[in-house]
């Protein structure tokens, strides 16, 4: 009898439309076992000697049940005659469990929905929230980032290589191999170029490495290469460049001093994408290892980096240049192919290299600039980086830190609050909330530091309109002595700079002015000893400059303003702008401990940072 019930069910589930209310559930009960019974009953082995069980009177037909946590469910009547299992919240299942979210089992009666917290089915992850959260779920049930994803996030401070990596030529090896499966570029070595210890030996004459062609399409891209000069008197050497091999001489590349000696530059035929670097006439005068990258966006600019600081900062000149596949090949130590047959020398002007190569990179995309400063920090010989993903330890102890947590309290644990005078409200943060300067007369006042000699000042800027010229950010001392960044130097860029009884100096080259309504993250170090001042733009060094004296040096009469000028305070714009989490050190803090501050652009409150 047991098989008659299941040709039953089957034959209901086969008429749908006779199991939806409970006329045709009835209907379906005499007509269709007269059918069955009448006709097939023999054959089929229904069961014709009753009526249906009595625990239900139609198929489909709902009742309310009690869950296992006291709430309401319902349950629906089946063929069989009975109510099926109670329909509980999606969390708590019939049987009385709490769903965590994190089991890989169907519970009983309940169904297979995404965002019910449950994975189930072709779902990889379900945690109920679902909002792509770094760690937890995508509104579809896949995957959100995470570490180990091989693909480095913001926020984390290492991992695997960012993504859209199309070109990886190590050396460790010892061939010119590119390391990307099916991306082409397997590299020759030529007219007597070596590998020695993983790196690519150029004597300046006539070695390079060209390469197969390319098996993709190459447009947006960013080009890094970790490299060392033989010397800083060599003039147009091509390290590392992008060509097209048919006959256009049309080419891209990471080019030592052609047009200006000592410089930097973004080389291409006949110069159409090529600019003298905006950098306030730094040379290079370092033969040690560094990495130089070139990114070159689908807008057409082009942005130049040394190592992780802004080299040369963004510029449109010409238009993106695609490079197809099968048509495009890579060049390394040699400024575009055209010029192989020349005879160079390892201290003259020509476009062989003489140096060492470390290791050159190819990523099909413009790089944000948190993963070139990860990809620096990580260094050219590895990737991988410890289990958690997770980026430098914020650099503890500050000497004061404001969160602006609805007031101006010092969060340090020394107990130097700040005072908030003028047109001052409170918003939402970069990190929980913020303080809001009205642009017109709003500012705070931090506390003496005429007692430091070495600082940093560092904190998240929201501009919520146009800055005037020498808007202050952080201004530190008096007339005439002052250490400080601002927003808008009368040239359009963000800089930092220090006055120190007329000698202004100015951190060059900065960056243009932020935009309006997006968070970003300024700091400034002073070394006293070393004379040098450093401005950090987003986690990033952009600009350097040296001078001398300091707080305690200046004497009397000092202050110490967020949005404020100490030069010309009534002259002077406001800075019209949400502000939050402003650390002072009584150090200077190093390139990665600001690194740390940024946080991939996450932020770090001051309750992140151990108190003394």
């Amino acid at each position: 009898m047991a098989a008659a019930s299941v040709v039953e069910k089957s034959m209901n589930a086969r008429i749908p439309s006779l199991s939806r209310s409970r006329g045709a559930t009835q209907f379906d009960g005499v007509f269709v076992r007269l059918i069955l019974c009448g006709l097939f009953g023999t054959v089929l082995l229904v069961a014709c000697d009753g009526d249906p069980p009595s625990g239900c009177g139609a198929v489909g037909e709902t009742q309310s049940c009690t869950c296992p946590d006291g709430s309401s469910g319902a349950q629906s009547c089946e063929s069989s005659g009975e109510f099926g299992v109670c329909m509980c919240s999606p969390s708590v299942d019939a049987g009385g469990e709490t769903d965590s979210g994190v089991d890989s089992g169907v519970d009983a009666g309940a169904p297979d929905v995404c965002g019910d917290g449950r994975v189930t089915g072709d779902e990889q992850c379900d945690d109920s929230t679902n909002d792509g959260s770094y760690g937890g779920c995508n509104a579809d049930c896949t995957r959100a980032a995470f570490c180990g994803d091989g693909a480095l996030q913001a926020r984390e401070g290492c991992g695997a290589l960012p993504a859209g990596l199309i070109g990886d030529w190590s050396f460790d090896d010892g061939t010119a191999a590119n390391a990307v499966p099916g991306a082409g570029g397997a590299g020759s070595l030529m007219n007597g170029a070596t590998i020695a210890d993983g790196v690519l030996q150029l004597d300046g004459v006539d070695d390079y490495v060209r390469t197969t062609p390319l098996s993709v399409d190459v447009s947006e891209r960013t080009m890094i290469v970790w490299m060392r000069l033989a010397n800083t008197t060599q003039q147009g050497a091509g390290v590392f460049t992008l060509e097209r091999f048919d006959g256009t001489d049309v080419f891209d590349s990471v080019v030592f001093a052609e047009q200006t000696s000592g410089q930097w530059m973004s080389g291409s035929n006949f110069s159409e994408r090529t600019l003298v670097p905006d950098n306030g006439g730094a040379t290079e005068m370092s033969t040690g290892l560094h990495m130089i990258t070139i990114v070159y966006d689908d807008a057409d600019g082009i942005t130049m980096y040394r190592d992780d600081a802004t080299y040369a900062p963004r510029y449109v000149r010409g238009t993106l240049v695609t490079y197809p596949r099968g048509e495009t090949d890579v060049l390394l130590g040699l400024r575009h192919e055209d010029r192989s047959g020349d005879m160079g020398t390892s201290m003259g002007a020509d476009a062989f290299l003489a140096g060492g190569i470390d290791r050159a990179l190819l990523f099909d995309r413009a790089l944000e600039v948190a993963e070139i400063g990860s990809v620096y920090r990580a260094g050219p010989g590895s990737t991988v980086c410890a289990d958690d993903c997770a980026p430098p330890a914020a650099p503890s102890a500050p000497h004061l830190c404001y969160s602006f947590e609805d007031d101006t309290a010092d969060s340090s644990g020394r107990g130097r609050d700040a005072t908030a005078v003028g047109g001052t409200t409170y918003g939402s943060g970069r990190v929980g909330r913020a303080i809001r300067l009205d642009g017109t007369d709003g500012h705070v006042r931090m506390p003496d530091l005429s007692a430091l000699g070495d600082v940093t000042f560092a904190g998240w800027m929201n501009l919520h309109s146009a800055p005037g010229t020498w808007t202050r950010f952080i201004d530190g001392g008096r007339n005439g002595n002052t250490l400080f960044m601002t927003v808008n130097n009368s040239a359009g860029r963000m800089t930092g700079r220090i006055w120190n009884g007329g000698a202004l100096e100015e951190t060059r080259p900065g960056v243009p002015i932020a935009a309006t309504a997006e968070w970003h993250h300024l700091a400034l170090t002073y070394a006293q000893s070393a004379g040098e001042v450093r401005f950090y733009y987003d986690g990033v060094l952009v600009g350097t400059t040296v001078s001398s004296g300091g707080f305690d040096t200046w004497g009397p009469g000092q202050n110490y303003y967020i949005g404020r000028s100490n030069w010309c305070p009534s002259c002077e714009p406001v800075l019209p702008a949400l502000v939050d989490e402003v650390f002072v050190y009584d150090r200077t803090l190093a390139s990665e401990e600001v690194s740390a501050l940024y946080n991939g652009g996450l932020g770090v409150s001051c309750a992140d940072v151990v108190a003394p």
